[in-house]
């Protein structure tokens, strides 16, 4: 076996802060039977679920798959787990934190299905 450490977005891009972004907290990891390594890990600095796919030889950019909805749902990331279902597919549970919404805090679990 070979252990190799890879970065699959470092967040210090300076996009969103001057300090860039906190990424990777909570990391939930799931390999396939393909090979295919899957990761949902939180963009802690925006509130955001993060998803990446390594298909071959490299990674593909990442996406959120929750926390930028408009209007605002809440901060995501937190607490992530990730499963492969019966067929094969990932799926992603995600604690969030609502505090603010309109009726008062609507905090709890989402299960999200990655594309």
């Amino acid at each position: 076996n070979t252990l190799v450490n890879e970065v699959v977005e470092s967040g210090f891009t300076m996009a969103n802060t001057p300090e860039g972004d906190d990424v990777g907290a909570d990391a939930a990891l799931v390999v396939d039977a393909a090979g295919t390594v899957r990761v949902a890990y939180q963009n802690g600095t925006l509130g955001d679920l993060r998803y990446a796919v390594r298909r071959g030889g490299g990674w593909q950019t990442p996406l959120t798959l929750a926390g930028n909805e408009t209007p605002y749902e809440g901060s995501f990331g937190f607490y992530n787990g990730q499963v492969l279902d019966a067929q094969g597919e990932p799926v992603v549970s995600t604690y969030r934190f609502f505090l603010s919404a309109p009726q008062g805090p609507d905090n709890g679990l989402s299960v999200l299905t990655p594309p």
